[in-house]
């Protein structure tokens, strides 16, 4: 079991996920309905991505990918 302050388990919003790939909203809107990047999490209304999920595409290559898609 994970510990609760696990940096891997925490919430990034939508303006982290810009600011770690560089992208725009439309980008990460493309990402997430080619799979690229996995479903967000709704609260209140903002999408938010776990951070081990993130990397875990990551390392299954999204990298590949993200020259490809963007």
């Amino acid at each position: 079991m994970s510990e609760p302050n696990d940096s891997k388990d925490r919430m990034l919003p939508t303006r982290l996920v810009r600011k770690r790939y560089g992208i725009v909203d439309r980008t990460i809107n493309r990402w997430v309905d080619k799979g690229i990047l996995p479903e967000p999490m709704r609260i209140n209304g903002l999408r938010y991505w776990r951070e081990s999920q993130l990397a875990q595409r990551e390392r299954e290559g999204m990298s590949a990918l993200k020259t490809d898609a963007a």
